[in-house]
């Protein structure tokens, strides 16, 4: 009765006690046939065959050499400190992995160049992402900077995660994945809105702080206060158009950064009929894109799938840096 059947975690419990007790197999047999004579089993199968006992030993025996090593490994001082201080490290990488993942501020990475080089675009790496294209044009994913620092820690850190929350290297990936789409998509608008600037102005956008012309900035700001008031009535914007002597102007907006508080971005430079053109056209492309249905799609859908992403990580994040114990090991502490 009960051969073949694989015994479950209270079974086994039940019997390794018995192993801790009795030192022979057929003693065990015997028990089990005691147990069942006074109907004191319960809910546990009645086990009989001596094969069964004797496989359950050997499992039994080779968990013991294993626990009896690690209880070895932690009561020894020193590498019991050992391991708390590579816990702590991982716990700081982790969470600066978890800060790493939050969407930026839009705000704050107005750049001073909308064009990219080499497929990766400069306004992000402030932040610490690297837009990295595939060979998918429209699945692009998002790679961290902070990846690239101590690589050995950041992937022993992956691999305890991933030890005990399998999910871990998934979720990674489909967060990595809707910020790529999310990124792009932001960028693609943002190009077009630089260079339709260009087009209704006939100043083009230059590099650099000291030529006179168009910025990119005014490309991200257009996006951000569309971003921020899609399809508001009496949108607000901060922005100044200042004439300096000798018909010299400058046109810029009111930037509130995290670090730096409120500051003066310049959009365009130049005289004071170009400015006078760059104003028109910063009014007209906000009035324009404010209805856009790409900047709804990017508000609405990818950001929400971003933080969808991170909120599914945000749980894993949040036990292994205030608990700073981890399960497995990584090629650092593999050998302790």
């Amino acid at each position: 009765m009960g051969k073949g059947k694989s015994p479950t975690s209270e079974e086994l419990e039940f019997i390794y006690r018995l192993f801790t007790e009795i030192a022979g197999d057929s003693d065990v047999v015997r028990k089990y046939d005691e147990l069942e004579q006074h109907g004191k089993l319960g809910y546990l199968p009645f086990r009989h065959d001596i094969r069964f006992i004797r496989q359950r030993r050997r499992e039994f025996e080779a968990a013991r050499r294993v626990l009896e090593e690690d209880f070895r490994r932690r009561a020894d001082p020193v590498l019991a400190e050992r391991r708390k201080e590579h816990w702590d490290r991982l716990a700081q990488k982790i969470q600066s992995l978890w800060d790493a993942l939050r969407l930026p501020n839009f705000a704050n990475i107005i750049s001073n160049s909308y064009r990219r080089i080499d497929g990766v675009d400069e306004s992000l790496e402030g932040h610490g992402w690297i837009l990295e294209h595939t060979s998918e044009p429209d699945q692009p994913i998002i790679r961290l900077r902070i990846e690239e620092f101590e690589p050995l820690l950041f992937n022993g850190a992956i691999s305890h995660l991933q030890a005990e929350f399998p999910e871990f290297n998934k979720l990674l990936s489909i967060w990595k994945r809707k910020a790529g789409i999310l990124i792009n998509r932001y960028l693609s608008l943002v190009d077009e809105i630089g260079k339709r600037a260009e087009e209704q102005t006939h100043i083009p956008i230059i590099d650099g702080y000291d030529k006179r012309g168009l910025r990119s900035a005014l490309a991200f700001q257009v996006f951000y206060w569309v971003l921020t008031n899609f399809r508001r009535k009496g949108h607000y914007m901060t922005y100044e158009a200042r004439e300096f002597t000798g018909g010299e102007g400058v046109l810029s907006s009111l930037i509130e950064a995290e670090e730096y508080g409120y500051y003066q971005k310049v959009l365009a430079s130049g005289s004071a009929e170009e400015i006078a053109r760059c104003e028109d056209a910063l009014r007209g492309l906000v009035d324009y894109y404010i209805e856009d249905e790409r900047v709804g799609e990017i508000k609405i859908d990818n950001i929400r799938e971003v933080h969808e992403a991170l909120n599914s990580l945000t749980s894993i994040f949040s036990l292994v840096t205030h608990r700073k114990t981890f399960v497995g090991t990584c090629p650092i502490c593999a050998d302790w």
